[in-house]
């Protein structure tokens, strides 16, 4: 069975305790949380180290995780969960996208760092000769091959630390070409109900959509 990895930045809601819990809809073999220590029963803490470049962002900080987490002794093939992820029904973890990159982009039709990552990884695909690569930045649980994704972080390192991050999940998706199905992303939506994957902020864990997914569990 694969083993499931969040990351964890202590936070006053309870989200990863009810996110933990969700994990009963899934099959899955070990639990660890990489990052700060949580007050969750049934997990295993990892603390990664800390560098400079690590530092310089969230997702940065995310990289950095992740590439500890890859040397971790951990299944070969591991689930990568948030903490605001919830699965709300028995399931199996599903090859996901939210269509392409490019129309990501316009659908935020922001200037904020989020968008600049974005395009950032859509440049550095096409600049490897992806036409056309699709966004993963959805909220839900993603699969990853450990030893593909240590050798993608390596790959990767000079951009990761020299220049605007790019976004993890979309290269590994495009680079190892996962394909996978479209779906609408499932953060704080107001439609919630009877949905397998629910995704919240710790506001809207405090309220109904919250509530659902107590309710549910």
């Amino acid at each position: 069975m694969m083993d499931v990895v969040y990351f964890y930045k202590m936070q006053k809601s309870n989200e990863l305790a009810w996110s933990v819990k969700s994990l009963k809809n899934i099959e899955h073999g070990r639990v660890l949380v990489v990052g700060d220590q949580p007050d969750v029963e049934g997990v295993e803490h990892f603390k990664p180290p800390v560098n400079r470049w690590s530092m310089l962002s969230p997702v940065h900080d995310v990289i950095n995780k992740l590439r500890y987490a890859c040397s971790l002794d951990i299944s070969d093939n591991f689930i990568l969960m948030n903490d605001d992820f919830f699965i709300c029904k028995p399931t199996e973890v599903p090859v996901v996208h939210r269509g392409t990159l490019g129309d990501h982009i316009k659908w935020r039709n922001l200037k904020d760092n989020y968008s600049g990552q974005l395009k950032k990884t859509k440049e550095y695909l096409e600049n490897k000769g992806i036409k056309d690569p699709l966004s993963y930045e959805l909220h839900v649980p993603m699969v990853f091959n450990r030893q593909r994704l240590a050798d993608l972080i390596e790959n990767t390192l000079p951009v990761i630390t020299n220049s605007a991050p790019i976004l993890i999940r979309s290269v590994y998706g495009n680079i190892y070409n996962i394909g996978g199905e479209q779906m609408e992303d499932v953060k704080t939506r107001a439609d919630h109900t009877g949905l397998t994957f629910v995704s919240t902020n710790e506001l809207s864990f405090e309220g109904r959509v919250g509530d659902y997914v107590r309710s549910v569990l």
